[in-house]
């Protein structure tokens, strides 16, 4: 049998001021906050250039500032449609659906609603 067993204690944690921990977490959590911001504004022009989000307006904003002015191009909006068996339905889906890849900016809604009014008579009713 072996003798008793000496324990010893772990070093001593040297006590710090609570005002340098204090200060020590303020500034991780500042440096966090602006790696967080930093890292959205990136996701944000990523998500731009890809997919032209809506949401990324800013970011956009960002860029032409950058980009060399140019002329933005304005299509005239499809003609109406009534709703008639006679109206060529797929012809006018079809310039609708070219107008809509053009303004690609346009939220989901905005572009049910524009819809809207292009309809007359009993595509109206219908709507």
């Amino acid at each position: 049998m072996t003798g008793p067993t000496q324990r010893t204690r772990p070093p001593a944690i040297p006590a710090e001021d609570s005002s340098q921990v204090t200060e020590s977490l303020d500034e991780a959590v500042r440096n966090e906050e602006g790696m967080e911001e930093q890292l959205a504004r990136i996701v944000a022009q990523t998500l731009a250039s890809t997919m032209g989000s809506p949401s990324t307006q800013t970011a956009n904003a960002a860029i032409e500032l950058q980009a060399p002015r140019v002329a933005r191009l304005k299509l005239d909006n499809p003609t109406k449609f009534d709703g008639k068996p006679k109206t060529p339905f797929r012809t006018w889906w079809d310039s609708v659906r070219d107008y809509i890849r053009f303004y690609s900016e346009t939220s989901g809604i905005q572009k049910i609603a524009w819809v809207g009014t292009l309809l007359t008579d009993e595509a109206k009713e219908w709507h």
